[in-house]
């Protein structure tokens, strides 16, 4: 019984470890203009702090 119990749970846990790191190792989907849009705004805040 224990033994039974102990594989359910460590099937369960592999499970979900597989369901969460599924994109283990893949890049993100990139976001049109969203380098841009940081720079713009690194370039505002240094500007405000007197070009750090």
């Amino acid at each position: 019984m224990w033994l039974a119990l102990f594989t359910a749970i460590l099937d369960w846990l592999t499970g979900l470890v597989q369901s969460q790191t599924r994109t283990a190792g893949e890049d993100g989907t990139p976001k049109p203009g969203l380098r841009e849009a940081l720079n713009k705004r690194l370039s505002t805040w240094k500007d405000r702090q007197g070009g750090v």
